[in-house]
């Protein structure tokens, strides 16, 4: 294994945390020490900073006069370690900055919010202060693409396996149409990325009337389907409709493939090269000629026909169509349950939307507590925590895509199982899957499926004064990164009342939903770490 290379590369990863608490350094010295709200903030982060930097620079010296070559082993240390190495420098504010967690609570918390899952130990968010909300927030808009986008430029950068990486977090789209190479992609994602978390932090502040401060939070936590808020009520403490429907918006924008963004602004960028050529055309329309320029025009205007609109592309997706069609349909129930049970038919058409979406993106915002409803609603959200969001977005869950694949697997074996000799092919945006993608997405379902059950077999074991409903529900929204369960861990309630072992399986559990198990897995292998 070449460790120098690793050394050097992790090193190279700690200026994301260091960015993030040298900006939360200059809010805690110049809003929470000046305005006398605060003391210790500015010791914290200074110290939490200082510590980050120490081990960036001893890491890039251990790692000076390494060579380039990464072999594929090497890459996924790097991914796991580098993730880790950003958690427990992510951990120290939590453990000197008010209100002064345990080791075992600064770590959760510190998962919780690189692995975008917004689960939380920390109850009385209203009067922390607000360098340390904003440390919250940064940690998920850092988590939600931009680690791993930087270790995939990296690896892309040294000639490492990223392609496959990166087809492993973004599974169900094909990676060779955005014709590009890896590293362009990974700088066109963060871009997008970018640009939503300007857009919503605009309308989050100018239009729907948040204060800067915490507009900012929310945007960070929206875009990256975080769900950590700066208020105890969450998105409910604003009680604004208009707030609720430009997040909800945000939300569903994030959780869709990055890669369809990709394409659309390449598609644009085509139609606009056109334009050009068109209007360049018909200036010198006089110079070669009326019938040359109009024979011009209908042979690119033929070119441009061949090409597949934007809009029917996103319409052909398979996951986001089947996406938004579970969202509509579960909002649709929801409403109708909880018309059944007397609320008006406003409230229960915004309450049932802004919740299935919050669920469904993985963000865990909540305006209302669901754990109050009715069994059958609350069984449609253990649904949409399940699925969660379409692959190569900020979401979590095992992806719409892996489910329609797997049906599409089942009912393949079932005609096999009557017309052995019949010829199919399996298609999944109308692209033919590969056998090796096939085993890999059933391998990942089945996976997951045996982690739920031996997750809730350990929380069981753990807390045997829980009830079934929050062993389960507290699995699963850790499992697939979804933050708020049912029970005693409702939307209303906190993680922090459980014991440390559970909250260190918990963290283990939000580590392996965040990589999808397999890079994760990978790195407990004896094999991994051997020298040949």
């Amino acid at each position: 294994m070449n460790t120098r290379i690793l050394f050097h590369l992790i090193g190279f990863l700690l200026h994301l945390p260091l960015a993030g608490l040298g900006i939360c350094c200059l809010v805690a010295l110049f809003h929470d020490w000046l305005r006398e709200e605060h003391a210790n903030p500015p010791v914290a982060f200074g110290i939490s900073f200082g510590f980050t930097l120490v081990l960036h620079l001893v890491l890039r010296r251990l790692g000076r006069g390494s060579d380039v070559v990464l072999r594929r082993r090497d890459s996924f240390v790097l991914v796991g370690l580098g993730w880790i190495c950003c958690i427990l420098c992510g951990t120290l504010p939590y453990c000197i900055c008010e209100p002064r967690l345990g080791l075992t609570d600064a770590f959760f918390e510190s998962v919780s919010g690189f692995t975008a899952t917004g689960a939380t130990v920390i109850s009385g968010l209203d009067d922390l202060p607000a360098s340390l909300l904003l440390w919250r927030a940064m940690t998920q808009w850092m988590g939600g693409v931009g680690v791993l986008i930087l270790i995939v430029a990296l690896l892309s950068k040294l000639g490492a396996g990223s392609r496959s990486l990166f087809r492993h977090e973004s599974s169900t789209f094909d990676t060779k149409e955005t014709r590009t190479t890896i590293q362009d992609l990974a700088k066109e994602i963060l871009l997008i990325y970018a640009f939503l978390t300007t857009v919503c932090f605009l309308g989050l502040w100018l239009f729907c009337g948040m204060p800067p401060f915490h507009a900012l939070c929310h945007t960070f936590t929206t875009v990256a389907t975080g769900g950590f808020s700066t208020h105890d009520e969450s998105v409910g403490y604003y009680k604004s409709l208009r707030i609720e429907i430009w997040i909800m918006i945000f939300m569903i924008l994030s959780s869709i493939n990055f890669l369809l963004y990709v394409w659309l602004g390449k598609s644009i960028g085509e139609r606009l090269g056109d334009c050009r050529a068109w209007w360049a055309s018909w200036r010198e329309s006089e110079e070669r000629g009326w019938s040359q320029c109009a024979e011009w025009w209908r042979d690119r205007l033929g070119q441009s026909r061949g090409r597949k609109g934007w809009l029917k592309r996103w319409k052909d997706d398979e996951s986001f169509r089947y996406s938004m069609l579970l969202l509509v349909m579960v909002v649709l129930f929801v409403s109708i349950d909880l018309r059944w049970n007397g609320t008006s038919i406003p409230d229960s058409l915004r309450r049932a939307a802004f919740q299935a979406t919050s669920i469904m993106t993985t963000t865990g915002y909540a305006t209302a507590d669901y754990d109050r409803w009715s069994a059958f609603p609350v069984l449609l959200l253990l649904v949409l925590m399940v699925v969660g969001g379409n692959a190569g977005s900020t979401s979590g869950g095992l992806k719409m895509g892996r489910f329609i694949l797997y049906f599409k697997i089942l009912r393949y074996h079932l005609r096999m199982s009557i017309r052995p000799k019949q010829v199919m092919q399996i298609k999944l945006n109308g692209n033919p899957v590969s056998e090796e993608f096939r085993i890999d997405t059933q391998f990942l379902i089945a996976t997951a499926a045996v982690s739920l059950l031996l997750g809730t077999l350990a929380f069981c074991l753990m807390e045997p004064h829980r009830d079934l409903r929050t062993c389960f529900s507290g699995t699963l929204a850790t499992l697939f990164n979804i933050g708020p369960a049912l029970g005693d861990l409702g939307p209303t309630r906190t993680y922090g009342d459980l014991h440390a072992h559970t909250k260190f399986m918990l963290s283990f559990l939000m580590l392996l939903g965040r990589f999808e198990f397999y890079t994760f897995m990978v790195l407990f292998m004896p094999s991994l770490w051997k020298k040949h």
